[in-house]
């Protein structure tokens, strides 16, 4: 039996987690936390900056349900994936998370 055969035999129905990493504008991976960090703030500050971009919402408040708790929302971002695509908001969870981190 042939060494492809043999793995593709034993690997057969796992899926493999996909890694990905953040990177600069000439594409170089970007590896310590600082670095990180303002490469964040760069994206999120061309984000905002970008008029076609945005939307008009309307926040009302409702008077439907009882209020949402600090604890709540700490939970649900703690269960929320990394990797999806943003929400009607257009943020994505990972700038989520790192607004948690730093409060």
């Amino acid at each position: 039996m042939s060494v492809f055969k043999s793995v593709s035999q034993s690997t057969k129905g796992q899926k493999t987690q996909q890694q990905h990493q953040l990177v600069d504008e000439n594409n170089i991976p970007i590896i310590d936390i600082v670095s990180k960090m303002n490469q964040w703030e760069r994206y999120i500050g061309t984000m905002f900056a970008d008029d076609s971009r945005r939307h008009s919402w309307s926040l009302e408040q409702e008077d439907e349900g009882p209020p949402i708790l600090k604890d709540e929302v700490v939970k649900a971002l703690s269960k929320a994936k990394v990797g999806k695509s943003a929400g009607p908001d257009g943020i994505h969870i990972e700038i989520l998370k790192l607004i948690q981190d730093e409060h």
